[in-house]
């Protein structure tokens, strides 16, 4: 009986406790567009008028506007009869807000900028169409150094202004470990990088989760610069480079299907990393490259079909583990191998399996742009 009564007493005292917390420090709700009343004309009023916690709901609707976001909040799209698309859209005024990269030493402007901690976005698009910038990049959503949050659903495209944008950018050169995923969402129509993370501490003070996305970029797909990514399940179309891991990045490539790029996978990580069970289809010169400058890297169980060379290792000392791909359709299967290399692979329909030469001619990196 007494354990009952403490229960009971404790389960009261919790109920009472709950409705004793002040409402300022409860979460709230927003509204942002026309489908509700009471609501606010813009999402950048709603940010503003937001408390730590808040879900600020967008109706489906144009947002003229730079959005940013300097308060924990969640910001999400909602459905209102037969339509479920808000767009941010570039604002008729202008870029007020800039950012300078804090360790990659370029100006960018955003169209949703993120300064804090604990700020997720879903089932939003941000269109760069007819945007006009002083700055070097363009980019669709930037998290910057010391901010974190989970991007769902969301689609950014058009961010096409000169040669330097990019859709979704994350980074962290602070010390204290952040964290950002992005999930599920469609990038496309970009001119340089379609999702870039980075870190600049050594061991890397940024974790990004990068799962199902659908990306397309003219230039790079996907592009881990010395963050520790998981990179998983996306869809990648790039021109130049598929998915990269460059610098001091740590991670892992796993089961992504990438087409139609210079290179498919380009590793040019110097610490551990993982390629493993991607479908590369269709690459314009490389699979999977390798600089000579790649280290510890594993690559095993990929598919790679129809390119002029599956597997590049551009006579890379490593210590590099590549076993147990699959290799078909391709002029060489793998080209510039050290001759302490062993790597066994299934080949088919190639027409030389392994080549040598190392120590006296080697292929060229493909060109990389400067980082940002």
């Amino acid at each position: 009986m007494n354990w009952y009564l403490t229960r009971s007493t404790l389960s009261f005292l919790l109920i009472i406790a709950a409705l004793l917390i002040p409402h300022s420090l409860m979460a709230s709700t927003l509204t942002v567009g026309t489908c509700h009343s009471p609501s606010y004309p813009t999402i950048s009023a709603a940010v503003a008028a937001a408390s730590p916690g808040a879900i600020i709901k967008v109706c489906p609707g144009t947002y003229p506007e730079q959005v940013v976001i300097s308060t924990a909040l969640t910001l999400e799209g909602i459905t209102s009869g037969n339509a479920s698309r808000p767009v941010i859209t570039v604002p008729g005024s202008g870029f007020p807000t800039t950012v300078t990269s804090a360790g990659f030493a370029s100006t960018v402007t955003p169209q949703v900028l993120v300064t804090v901690p604990g700020v997720n976005i879903s089932n939003i698009t941000v269109d760069g169409t007819g945007a006009s910038i002083s700055t070097t990049y363009l980019a669709g959503i930037f998290y910057e150094s010391g901010s974190s949050g989970i991007v769902k659903e969301v689609t950014t495209r058009n961010q096409t202004f000169g040669t330097q944008d990019a859709g979704i950018w994350a980074e962290n050169v602070n010390p204290t470990s952040e964290s950002v995923t992005i999930e599920n969402c469609s990038v496309h129509d970009v001119n340089n990088f379609g999702i870039f993370v980075a870190s600049s501490q050594t061991p890397p003070s940024l974790t990004a989760t990068i799962l199902k996305n659908d990306v397309a970029s003219s230039f790079l797909g996907i592009y881990n610069n010395s963050a520790n990514a998981t990179i998983t399940s996306n869809l990648v179309t790039g021109r130049t480079f598929g998915i990269v891991m460059d610098g001091s990045s740590i991670g892992s490539i796993t089961s992504n299907t990438v087409s139609n790029a210079n290179a498919g996978i380009y590793a040019a990580a110097v610490t551990s990393s993982s390629i493993k069970s991607n479908l590369v289809w269709n690459s314009i010169s490389y699979g999977i490259y390798l600089s000579d400058k790649t280290n510890a890297a594993t690559i095993e169980l990929n598919t790679i079909t129809k390119a002029p060379v599956g597997i590049e290792f551009s006579c890379s000392a490593g210590p590099n583990t590549v076993k147990t791909n699959t290799i078909s359709d391709v002029t060489t299967g793998l080209d510039l191998v050290p001759l302490s290399v062993v790597s066994t692979n299934t080949y088919d329909n190639v027409d030389t399996i392994r080549t040598g030469g190392c120590g006296f001619a080697r292929t060229p990196a493909p060109p990389l742009l400067p980082l940002p």
